[in-house]
């Protein structure tokens, strides 16, 4: 469950704009009915396409949940399903009832018409869709509604907006800060025969660890890596059993262990994919064992 937590631009617009928006597009269809109507209302479309750091399917668990908008919708509070009909209640005590058109659940979509809205608009649908794009996931949400009275436009519409994009921006900051779709950790062991850094030239040996600590710095920002440490070519060794230790020198074999990452990723195949994309790879011959980290109740 994620906690849902309305910022006060969200707030404003169910509480404040959404009563005087009504009552100046109320005055202004009184006056339109007065005059003859020539041509159909045009409506407003508004299309996103916003990425969010989760797999489709841990995005689709939240959002796919019809009875759960207030645990990811800013300014909802409950939610009620019943059959194909929705009531969303806002923190106001403002009832925003829908109708579910259409539910699809292996193309992770599914579309809407309100029936009832705080604002002064019409004919308002909408679709939403969570797609695949590789490691990540994707939201298409198309909307589109006609406005009550088109003098409202202005001041209507970029708010709806931004009350569309304020959404996706809570839901993504909530999905990827959610325990329930928080990444999984790997450690991947650095393994080389030796040094490979001292078998290249004098001039490319600070290239090479240049190259490694900007990709190590680019994998920490994009949150992709959180420790990365080489290892001493020297230490010890410590034998145990029954109590009993002992302990002697490490003896360099011919395969060492030379350092390690720790990774976070959705899976091993972006575990994988993240190593790979280290240039260690490119000036000399390393191996990469990746583990993923076990959890254990009460260890870690």
């Amino acid at each position: 469950m994620i906690k849902n937590k309305a910022p006060s631009f969200i707030l404003g617009l169910f509480m404040t704009c959404s009563a005087q928006l009504s009552v100046e597009a109320a005055s202004t269809q009184k006056e339109n009915e007065l005059k003859p109507r020539n041509k159909i209302q045009k409506m407003t479309k508004l299309n996103y396409d916003f990425k969010i750091n989760a797999s489709a399917d841990a995005v689709w668990k939240i959002v796919g949940d019809l009875a759960a908008c207030d645990q990811w919708v800013p300014g909802v509070t409950s939610t009620v399903l019943e059959g194909n009909n929705r009531t969303c209640t806002t923190v106001d005590g403002t009832e925003i009832k829908e109708v579910i058109t259409l539910l699809y659940e292996e193309k992770r979509l599914f579309s809407y018409k309100q029936l009832q809205v705080p604002l002064p608009i019409t004919a308002s649908e909408g679709t939403f869709q969570v797609i695949e794009d590789g490691h990540q996931s994707r939201i298409i949400w198309n909307v589109k509604f006609s406005l009550l009275a088109p003098s409202t436009s202005k001041k209507l519409v970029p708010m709806i907006d931004g009350y569309y994009k304020q959404t996706l921006e809570h839901l993504k900051r909530s999905i990827e800060n959610n325990n329930s779709v928080a990444m999984k950790e790997y450690v991947a062991l650095i393994k080389a025969e030796g040094n490979p850094i001292t078998r290249l030239p004098q001039e490319d040996q600070m290239k090479h660890i240049q190259k490694v600590g900007g990709f190590i710095e680019k994998m920490m920002k994009e949150g992709k890596m959180k420790a990365a440490e080489p290892l001493e070519m020297e230490g010890a060794v410590i034998h145990g059993k029954n109590g009993s230790f002992t302990d002697g020198p490490f003896v360099e074999t011919k395969e060492t262990i030379a350092g390690y990452y720790i990774i976070t990723a959705h899976d091993l195949r972006e575990a994988i994919d993240i190593v790979k994309a280290d240039p260690r790879f490119e000036d000399a011959t390393w191996e990469m064992e990746i583990r993923p980290v076990m959890k254990v109740e009460g260890i870690n």
